[in-house]
């Protein structure tokens, strides 16, 4: 499964795409597949200890997920490390393709929000994807809420605007990668994150901004990449962590 993994994965999002002068991808955790008779696959946007629980109970060997499990150098190892041990203990393995799979995320954010066949599919500049936009901000973070399953989404607008403004131009990115829409104007922004002096930024440029929180741009992407695993790899079951979850929460 390691390799039908690592080949699947190198049809529709190569590891050659991601940042890797800081970003760590691939297998992660790598146990010995040669004692492991099932072909599950759990999906998810971050490996807590409550997914990979969700993991065992379903004795499933193989994780997916999108943010690396390990991200910077380990010196040692020690109970701040429980869930490498307990993914080895378990023998389970971990893959993580993060920002190699920004690009296939950020294009179906962009057809999600667009949803309209008279519309260009969006260009891509940085990772993040933009393009013309024919819905009003309100529209917009309707479309989000429902696609993310959240009841609430933080927005900014400039003066003069409402949330019935219709602006001509899109740029949408998941994650934090406001620092990569910097030249944008005129618009309106997704985005995962952002910080204050960012949102003031794109404010003076004649923008609205849509701030998701971090992973729920993500995490709507993984049924649809469940359904390209299911093209690539044959005769394997795929679950979607129900575990998974923004940790931010609103009151």
């Amino acid at each position: 499964m390691i390799t039908e993994i690592s080949n699947a994965f190198e049809n529709f999002a190569s590891l050659s795409k991601a940042e890797t002068s800081w970003d760590n991808v691939g297998w992660l955790i790598e146990n010995d597949t040669s004692i492991i008779n099932n072909r599950k696959i759990l999906l998810t946007i971050d490996l807590t200890e409550e997914v990979l629980d969700e993991c065992v109970q379903h004795n499933i060997n193989y994780i997916i997920s999108y943010h690396p499990v390990i991200f910077s150098g380990l010196k040692r190892l020690n109970r701040e490390n429980k869930i490498i041990f307990l993914c080895i203990k378990n023998d389970i393995s971990v893959f993580c393709p993060h920002t190699s799979l920004d690009i296939l995320m950020n294009k179906y954010l962009f057809k999600t929000i667009i949803n309209n066949k008279n519309c260009d599919e969006g260009s891509v500049s940085k990772g993040c994807v933009s393009g013309s936009n024919v819905r009003s901000v309100r529209d917009i973070i309707n479309i989000l809420k429902k696609e993310c399953n959240i009841l609430t989404m933080r927005y900014s607008l400039g003066t003069n605007h409402t949330l019935d403004t219709i602006f001509d131009n899109l740029i949408v990115g998941v994650g934090a990668c406001s620092k990569n829409m910097m030249d944008f104007a005129n618009g309106v922004v997704v985005v995962g994150e952002i910080s204050h002096h960012n949102i003031l930024h794109f404010v003076s440029r004649n923008c609205a901004v849509i701030i998701m929180e971090h992973t729920n741009g993500e995490r709507m992407y993984l049924n649809e990449l469940k359904s390209i695993l299911l093209n690539n790899i044959k005769e394997c079951e795929i679950i979607v962590s129900s575990k998974d979850k923004d940790p931010v929460l609103f009151l």
